[in-house]
């Protein structure tokens, strides 16, 4: 299809001429389009955007605030139709960056465990049923790890140094059986009834 003079237009920025559909809309103008074109406004955009990001990302999260089925529908929709690309962007960015990933799942189950503490022991309830064999070797290795004469710490009383070790502690469960001797199950309860008093 021919474009006619009067649909052909000059990028004031770049001097790029082209036709309308190369331009962004503006219904004030004459012809519903600028007079900069498209590749021209998404730099400007973009420099705008880094030169205010702070600002921008505040703007966007108030707008979803207050548009929230708006923004869902928009995003399921978008997914839809660029689902199989947006799968392999992620997978390519997990792969890339794999320290960061774990960490931010991490994080992530860690704040959902927390939140649905119920849901997250059905859910072990129904993995340590599915896989007795896996669960009874990573416990007859655990054990391996504890002399036999530390073992007998499990039966010992709490001294107040331990509880403050507990309490204190940012390691996992594991680390802290090995440190104090003692199973992984008695600290998970102590702790426990260290939170309740």
């Amino acid at each position: 299809m021919k474009t006619s003079p009067e649909n052909v237009r000059q990028c004031s920025k770049c001097g790029h001429q082209g036709p309308l559909e190369d331009f962004t809309k503006q219904r004030s103008s004459a012809l519903g389009r600028t007079h900069v074109c498209c590749k021209c406004s998404a730099a400007r955009a973009r420099e705008y955007r880094a030169r205010n990001l702070e600002a921008c990302k505040e703007r966007g999260r108030r707008w979803h605030q207050e548009h929230r089925e708006v923004a869902l529908k928009k995003m399921r929709l978008y997914r839809l139709e660029h689902g199989e690309v947006m799968n392999e962007n992620t997978r390519l960015w997990r792969l890339e960056n794999r320290d960061a990933y774990l960490a931010s799942a991490k994080r992530s189950a860690k704040r959902w465990t927390q939140a649905h503490p119920e849901r997250a022991n059905a859910a072990r309830r129904r993995y340590a049923e599915s896989h007795p064999e896996l669960i009874r070797n990573v416990k007859s290795r655990y054990r391996h790890l504890i002399k036999p004469e530390d073992a007998q710490a499990h039966f010992r009383r709490w001294e107040e140094a331990d509880d403050i070790l507990l309490l204190r502690w940012t390691g996992s469960t594991k680390e802290l059986a090995l440190r104090l001797g003692r199973t992984m199950s008695s600290i998970t309860a102590r702790r426990h009834n260290l939170k309740k008093e």
